[in-house]
C-alpha cells in the first residue's frame, strides 16, 4: 500500500440531499434533549459517590463527568441523525485524531483525579508510595540543581555521597521534569501531578498516531484504542512512577518508527524514539527493547515476503536498534558501570515454577479490579472490556490472512506466558526480583491486546452475528467458572457490569456489522462507552488505591509550617556550618524525619536516602553500625549515636525536642516557623571526611544483628585500643515464653509473648537495640520514654540518660 493513500472511515452511504431546515431543528431539538438526560443521569450517578467530600468535589466531579460524556453522547448524534452530510467527504487533517486522543484522555483522568479529591477541589496531593518519600525528593533535588546550580557527576546531598549520573538516569532524565521549574517548592506535589497527567495524556495521543500510520486509517476507532491504551490499569496503578510513564507513552512512536524503518528505509523516528527510551529511563527501556524484539519476530511471521525483502527488514532493524542504543551510550555506560555495586547486581534463575494459575490471569482484564501494587499479587492488565470481546473474534475473523493472526496471538501469547512463568518473568526484570511493584512489563501485555482490539475494530464490517454471539457465550462461561471455581473474588460489580458492558460493546458491533450504521457513527458510540467505562474505572481505581496506600494531604507534605521550618533549620545549620568549618566538610541532619531521601528533598549534606541506585556494600555497613537500613539500598536517620554519628561526620543535628543537658550535645539555637519549633545541636566529636586509621581497619568485618559489637570491633581496629565504646548489659525474661543465651541473645517460640528486662548498671547514656525479624510487634520502654520499633528495619535508640537501677523493658510478640 502506498504510504499516502489514507483512507476515511467517514460513512459507507451515498451523500443524501439536504434536509429541510424544519427537520434539521427538529434533529437538533432531540441532540439537546439527549444531552441533557445523558448530563442528568450522568450527574446523578456520579454525584451519589461516597467519596465526594468536598464541595468543590460534589460540583465539579459529577458537572464534568457529565458535561464529558454528554458532550461525547451529541457528538454520535451528530453523525447518527445525519447533520454530518456536508462533512462526509471532509477528510480530518492528520493531527486531529491524536490531538482528540490526547485530550479526551487527558480530560478523563484530570476528571477522575478531581474524584478522588486532589487539591486544590480536595485535600490530597499525588504523594503516595515512593513518589511520597524517594520520587519527589529525587525531583526536588533536580529543581534545585535547576535553578542553583550542582554537579552533574557526583552529589553529596543525596546520602552520604553518590554518583547522580545512575540517579539521573532512573529518577530524573524525562525532558518534562524541566516544567518543575516553574513550580514553587511548596507546590512541588503539584508540578508532579501535572507532568504525570500529560505523559498519561502523550500515550493517548501517541498511541492513537500509531495506529492511524500503520493501518493507514484516520478514524475515531483510533481513539478509542488510544484512550484505552492510555488509561489501562497500569498506567492508573503505576501512575506514581513518574519515571517509568516516558517508555510507556514513547513505546508507539518507537513501533511507528519501526514499521517506518521498515516500509521507507527511513531511520530517523525509530531510532530517536527508540534511543529516547532508553534515555529517560534505562530500565522500562530495556523491556522496550526486548518488546522490539518480539515485534520484529511478529512482523517476520505476519506476511509473507520474499528472502531480499525479509533481509533488508533483518538489516535495517539491527542497524537502527544498534544506532538507537547508540545515541543513549554516553548516559548507559555510567550507569552499567553503577548499577555493579547495587543490590540488582548478579541475578540468577530460579527453578521453574508458575506465578499463578493462567486461569486466573483473564480475570484481571474486567472492569474495576483492585490494582496491584504488592508483591504476591496478579498484575495489572486490564485495558478496556472492549478488548476482552476483541480478542475471541480476532482469532475467528478469516478475513485476515491465517499467518497474520497467528503472527499477532503468537506476540500476545508469549507476553501473558512471561507473566505466568517465574523465569521468563525475571529475565523481563533483568534477572532482578522486583521489590514489590510486580509484573513491571505487564503495560506490553495491554498494548499487545490492543493492537488486536483495533485489527477487529477496523474489519468491523466482516464480523458475523456467530463470531459476536459465541465470543459472549465464551466470556459468559468463563465468568460463571471463575465466580465458582476461581481463588480471586470478583465483586459482583466487577462481574456484572463487565458482562453488561460486553453486551453492548456486542450489539454495537452487530449493528456496524450490519451496515446498519455509518462506521463514523459506530466508532464514536464505541467511543461514548468506552470513555465511560475508563471514566469510572478510573476513579474507582484511584479510591482503592487511597484505601490501601493513602495519597497524603497536600498540607501535610510541603505547603505547611513543619516543613518551612525544617527546611529554614536546614538553611540555617549550614550557615552557622559553613562559618565555623572555614570550608571544611561537614554533614547535618534533623529528627524527625520528612521522607526517606530528605537529604535530597531539603539540600544538605547527610546520610538519610533510598535510592535504587544505592550501593549494597555501603546499606549493609550502614546498618552494621545500627542505623535504619531496609539491607537493601537505604539507610535513614533516627536516633543520635554518638560514636557512629562521630564517624559519619554529623557536625550539627537538629530536632524537634528541647535537650538542654544532653551529655553529647551542644545546644546552639532554635528556629521557629509557625507553630514548628527545632532547635539546633552541635556534636563536638564529629569526624572530618578523611582521616587516618590503623591498617588492621581494612581486615574488619561487622558481626551480624549485633550493631554494639560492630561498633566496638571497628573503632578498636581503627585506633588499635582493643578498648569497648559501648558495653553490653544482661537482659532477663519474665516469663517463659523465651530463653535468654548469652548476654544479649535470645530465642522464643511463635505465636507468644515474652517480656525482656535490664537493669541499668551505672548513670549514663542509655542505648538500645532490638533486632527480631520474626516478631509481629515490639515495644521499648524507658524511663525516659518509650518507642514502638520495627520489626523488620531494626537501628539503635538513643534512650538518653538513665540513672543506675533504671529498668528498660522489650515486649516482643512472635509470629515465627
Amino acid at each position: 500500500m502506498d504510504e499516502k493513500q489514507i483512507q476515511t472511515n467517514g460513512g459507507t452511504s451515498p451523500a443524501k440531499a439536504p434536509a429541510s431546515v424544519g427537520k434539521i431543528v427538529v434533529q437538533c431539538i432531540l441532540i439537546a434533549v439527549a444531552f441533557l438526560a445523558v448530563f442528568a443521569a450522568v450527574f446523578l450517578y456520579a454525584k451519589g459517590r461516597s467519596t465526594l467530600t468536598t464541595t468543590a468535589q460534589s460540583i465539579l466531579y459529577p458537572g464534568l463527568s457529565a458535561f464529558l460524556l454528554g458532550g461525547l453522547t451529541v457528538l454520535w448524534l451528530y453523525y447518527q441523525t445525519g447533520l454530518d452530510r456536508n462533512e462526509l467527504k471532509k477528510e480530518k487533517k492528520a493531527w486531529f485524531y491524536p490531538v482528540l486522543g490526547g485530550a479526551l484522555t487527558m480530560c478523563i483522568l484530570s476528571i477522575a483525579y478531581i474524584g478522588l479529591g486532589m487539591w486544590p477541589a480536595g485535600e490530597r496531593s499525588a504523594m503516595i508510595v515512593d513518589l511520597h518519600h524517594q520520587y519527589a525528593p529525587m525531583l526536588a533535588q533536580l529543581r534545585h540543581m535547576l535553578l542553583n546550580g550542582g554537579s552533574a557527576l557526583y552529589s553529596f546531598e543525596i546520602g552520604t555521597g553518590t554518583s547522580f549520573l545512575p540517579l539521573f538516569a532512573y529518577y530524573l532524565a524525562s525532558p518534562l521534569n524541566l516544567l518543575l521549574i516553574l513550580f514553587p517548592q511548596a507546590y512541588l506535589a503539584e508540578g508532579i501531578l501535572l507532568i504525570t497527567i500529560i505523559k498519561i495524556a502523550l500515550a493517548g495521543a501517541f498511541m492513537t498516531l500509531c495506529l492511524q500510520y500503520v493501518y493507514k486509517r484516520r478514524s475515531y476507532a483510533a481513539v478509542v484504542v488510544g484512550i484505552m491504551y492510555a488509561l489501562m490499569m497500569y498506567m492508573l496503578a503505576y501512575s506514581w512512577d513518574v519515571m517509568w510513564l516516558d517508555c510507556v507513552f514513547a513505546l508507539p512512536l518507537v513501533v511507528m518508527g519501526f514499521e517506518r524503518l521498515i516500509r521507507t528505509g527511513k531511520y530517523l523516528m525509530y531510532v530517536l524514539s527508540l534511543a529516547y527510551c532508553l534515555y529517560a529511563n534505562y530500565y522500562i527501556g530495556f523491556m522496550v527493547c526486548i518488546f522490539m524484539v518480539l515485534y520484529y519476530l511478529m512482523f517476520f511471521f505476519r506476511a509473507k515476503r520474499s528472502a531480499v525483502n525479509q533481509g533488508w527488514g533483518a538489516a535495517r532493524f539491527a542497524i537502527g536498534s544498534l544506532l538507537g542504543g547508540g545515541l543513549a551510550m554516553f548516559l548507559l555506560l555510567p550507569v552499567v558501570m553503577s548499577l555493579s555495586s547495587t543490590s540488582a547486581a548478579g541475578g540468577t534463575l530460579p527453578n521453574f515454577a508458575e506465578n499463578f494459575n493462567i486461569f486466573e490471569l483473564f480475570g484481571r482484564s474486567l472492569f474495576e479490579t483492585s490494582p496491584t501494587i504488592r508483591s504476591g499479587n496478579l498484575p495489572n492488565i486490564y485495558c478496556g472490556v472492549l478488548a476482552v470481546l476483541a480478542l475471541p473474534i480476532f482469532a475467528t475473523l478469516k478475513t485476515i490472512p491465517l499467518r497474520r493472526r497467528l503472527a499477532y496471538l503468537g506476540l500476545f501469547a508469549v507476553i501473558a506466558i512471561s507473566l505466568v512463568i517465574n523465569q521468563l518473568d525475571l529475565l523481563w526484570h533483568g534477572l532482578h526480583s522486583p521489590n514489590d511493584l510486580p509484573y513491571r512489563f505487564s503495560f506490553l501485555y495491554g498494548f499487545a491486546l490492543l493492537l488486536i482490539t483495533y485489527e477487529v475494530l477496523h474489519r468491523v464490517r466482516d464480523i458475523k452475528p456467530t463470531q459476536i454471539g459465541g465470543s459472549i457465550i465464551g466470556i459468559a462461561v468463563y465468568l460463571i467458572v471463575e465466580k465458582q471455581i476461581g481463588t480471586h473474588d470478583y465483586s459482583y460489580v466487577s462481574l456484572y457490569v463487565s458482562f453488561a458492558l460486553i453486551l453492548v460493546y456486542g450489539l454495537i458491533m452487530l449493528i456496524a456489522s450490519k451496515k446498519k450504521w455509518a462506521l463514523r457513527c459506530a466508532y464514536t458510540l464505541l467511543l461514548l462507552v468506552v470513555s465511560t467505562e475508563l471514566l469510572f474505572n478510573a476513579t474507582e481505581t484511584f479510591s482503592q488505591m487511597n484505601n490501601n496506600e493513602h495519597y497524603t494531604a497536600h498540607s501535610s507534605y510541603l505547603d505547611n509550617d513543619v516543613t518551612k521550618a525544617v527546611q529554614a533549620t536546614v538553611d540555617r545549620m549550614e550557615a552557622i556550618g559553613d562559618e565555623a568549618a572555614n570550608g571544611d566538610f561537614y554533614r547535618i541532619e534533623f529528627l524527625p524525619r520528612r521522607t526517606t531521601a530528605d537529604t535530597a528533598m531539603f539540600d544538605y549534606r547527610g546520610i538519610t536516602v533510598f535510592a535504587s541506585t544505592g550501593s549494597y556494600n555501603l546499606t549493609r555497613f550502614m546498618g552494621s553500625l545500627g542505623y535504619d537500613v531496609n539491607g537493601v539500598n537505604s539507610q535513614l536517620y533516627k536516633s543520635y549515636v554518638p560514636t557512629a554519628d562521630a564517624l559519619m561526620g554529623l557536625k550539627y543535628i537538629a530536632m524537634d525536642t528541647n535537650l538542654s543537658d544532653h551529655p553529647q550535645l551542644k545546644k546552639l539555637e532554635a528556629v521557629q516557623v509557625g507553630g514548628s519549633t527545632y532547635y539546633i545541636y552541635e556534636n563536638p566529636y564529629a569526624l572530618p571526611l578523611g582521616f587516618v586509621v590503623d591498617s588492621t581497619a581494612k581486615t574488619w568485618n561487622y558481626s551480624y544483628y549485633n550493631p554494639m559489637s560492630s561498633q566496638n570491633s571497628l573503632f578498636s581496629a581503627m585506633t588499635g585500643n582493643a578498648g569497648n565504646v559501648m558495653e553490653t548489659q544482661q537482659i532477663t525474661v519474665e516469663n517463659e515464653a523465651a530463653n535468654i543465651n548469652g548476654v544479649s541473645s535470645f530465642n522464643m517460640s511463635g505465636g507468644g509473648t515474652a517480656v525482656f528486662h535490664s537493669t541499668v548498671e551505672k548513670a549514663g547514656q542509655i542505648y538500645i537495640h532490638v533486632d527480631c525479624r520474626a516478631a509481629k510487634s515490639i515495644s521499648v520502654s524507658s524511663g525516659s520514654g518509650s518507642w514502638s520499633v520495627t520489626t523488620y528495619e531494626p537501628y539503635i535508640i538513643d534512650a538518653g540518660t538513665l540513672s543506675a537501677g533504671s529498668d528498660v523493658s522489650v515486649t516482643i510478640t512472635a509470629e515465627n
